[in-house]
């Protein structure tokens, strides 16, 4: 697909996420997958990884919505080929074919473009990645639907695993003191 068409097809998907009504929620984020974790991407259109894939750098967000509705559209600008990929509930990197709802994979220049059903109430995760392995760097993408949009980052698994020991290094230090104090 040429460049100026899918600019083309980009401008119509987020002026249809812009008419839908007066409540439409808008809401752009930044990142950038360099340094980031790496997965198998899915491949093109959500089939299987594709053999050239060893591992993509990824940035994953958590989304949420305040209205139901079928046209919520992503649209993010990369400094590389970039893919996304769109998940119903939890994102787990070693199986990326598992709930996942909607992908745009398909050597994506330096766009990538879905839409999305989404549900008031429901958990949904966006990945950003590149398309081939050496493809990192900033992007930015907007998020256009009928409601309000709630966007945050998932940590990386090792942040959260270093919050959890964190924690439970704490909770032994209180009771070793207690015990102490007894």
């Amino acid at each position: 697909m040429n460049i100026i068409l899918r600019n083309t097809i980009a401008a119509a998907l987020l002026l249809a996420g812009m008419l839908q009504q007066a409540s439409a929620g808008i809401t752009t984020f930044t990142g950038d997958t360099g340094g980031q974790p790496t997965f198998l991407r899915p491949g093109d259109y959500g089939g299987p990884t594709p053999s050239f894939i060893t591992g993509v750098s990824y940035q994953a967000f958590d989304i949420a919505v305040s209205e139901s509705d079928w046209q919520y559209t992503f649209m993010t600008n990369c400094a590389y080929n970039c893919a996304s990929f769109f998940y119903q509930g939890a994102f787990d990197p070693a199986k990326p074919g598992q709930n996942l709802m909607a992908a745009s994979a398909d050597d994506g220049y330096q766009f990538s473009a879905l839409m999305a059903n989404m549900e008031a109430g429901q958990h949904y995760v966006y990945v950003v990645t590149g398309y081939y392995d050496w493809d990192t760097g900033g992007f930015s993408t907007t998020v256009g639907g009928k409601g309000d949009i709630t966007i945050s980052a998932v940590p990386e698994p090792s942040g959260g695993m270093m919050l959890l020991g964190g924690l439970a290094l704490v909770g032994a230090f209180a009771r070793r003191r207690s015990r102490q104090r007894a």
